[in-house]
């Protein structure tokens, strides 16, 4: 898309905006409809400026904005750690005052190789949001970064301001072989703390379910219980399972990281699993009268991958599976689902059986991995 296609169409969208008085939805993205990122690029090195006309608009129609309730940022890039990379909407902030669900989606992290850092690094506008006090639920899928560390110090600010956050949902790439250590569940934990109180609902995914390979000291730990009034929880087992990396643990690795008042528990399984002994003893735990407020366990087998489709895997796909430890070494593609469907099958009894003689209703089965916002846009 040359200058001038991109110039018409920004211009389409602030004429849009201009004429919409009554908003409740917005989905802006800093791809702006650019093919690349080296297309956003001046000689200087600096960031071509998205919706050049749509500052103006926001402020001569501020009330346009009055009843938005759900925005969605695409594809901003982050570059440091505390940074969502919203720099270049931020005259947006002023305006949204009543938004109560927000989406980060897409956070890719990326940065050609010509772009300059400001110096001193801008400011985040998102910390002067008016409607963070207010906001019950934000969205971030997924922060797909290949090999740096994700804005945790960003969200952790962030976090600190929402103060009435209720339901909070964190899909990650999995880190890659190249960097395996970018990312770490348990300093996600930390930079959520701040809701520890108001929580209600927290998800926490890492696709795709491949090999752990995280250090034992990062993953998920007793951190997690400090969310007192927590009632839905959904992990993935990588995330928190130390029978990945240690034979000597005990069979304690979930009701170690479980709050107390979680009613709606699901667990997402790898297919070369470990958890299994661990939802045993959750179990065991509940027939003796802990965990009283549990009253529904699903657990999903998950694919070893999303497969060479996935935009976020940005490791070699089609040998991912030569190996002896995938569960799906040497089946045909097109028998992947009917494989790990057996599998479900064969896990099901055995996690069912443990919570006989309690009130859990118990499911058990395989799950087509699909994305966070591919299942909010359905």
């Amino acid at each position: 898309m040359d200058m001038a296609q991109q110039s018409y169409f920004c211009l389409l969208t602030a004429l849009q905006l201009s004429i919409l008085p009554n908003l409740e939805f917005l989905s802006i993205d800093l791809y702006d409809g650019l093919d690349g990122f080296g297309s956003r690029l001046l000689n200087s090195g600096e960031l071509l400026l998205p919706y050049p006309y749509l500052p103006q608009v926001v402020a001569a129609h501020p009330s346009h904005f009055a009843r938005l309730s759900t925005i969605v940022f695409l594809s901003p890039y982050h570059y440091r750690q505390d940074s969502l990379g919203l720099e270049q909407v931020s005259f947006l902030f002023p305006v949204l005052t009543n938004n109560r669900v927000a989406f980060f989606d897409r956070l890719l992290g990326e940065k050609d190789n010509r772009y300059q850092e400001p110096h001193p690094p801008a400011p985040s506008p998102e910390l002067g949001w008016p409607a963070l006090p207010s906001l019950e639920e934000i969205y971030f899928s997924p922060c797909a970064r290949p090999s740096d560390p994700a804005p945790l110090v960003a969200i952790s600010k962030l976090m600190q301001r929402c103060s009435q956050l209720k339901k909070l949902v964190y899909w990650h790439k999995y880190p890659g072989r190249k960097s395996p250590n970018s990312f770490s569940p348990i300093a996600l934990v930390e930079a959520i703390l701040p809701a520890k109180h108001t929580l209600l609902h927290l998800e926490m995914y890492c696709n795709s379910a491949k090999i752990p390979l995280f250090p034992i000291q990062t993953l998920v730990d007793s951190r997690l219980r400090e969310f007192t009034g927590l009632k839905t929880l959904v992990v993935d087992e990588e995330i928190f399972c130390q029978h990945w990396l240690s034979d000597s643990c005990q069979d304690s690795c979930l009701v170690d990281i479980l709050p107390a008042g979680v009613s709606s528990l699901t667990v997402r399984i790898h297919d070369k699993y470990k958890v299994v002994p661990d939802i045993v003893r959750l179990g065991r735990d509940v027939a003796s009268g802990r965990y009283s407020r549990l009253s529904r366990l699903q657990v999903y087998v998950l694919r070893d991958v999303a497969g060479p489709l996935d935009p976020y895997n940005f490791d070699e796909l089609l040998d991912v599976f030569d190996s002896e430890e995938y569960f799906l070494y040497g089946v045909q593609s097109g028998q992947w689902q009917q494989a790990i469907q057996a599998l479900a099958d064969t896990i099901r009894p055995t996690v069912v059986q443990a919570f006989n003689g309690t009130d859990v209703a118990v499911k058990a089965e395989y799950l087509y991995e699909v994305t966070v916002s591919e299942e909010q846009r359905l």
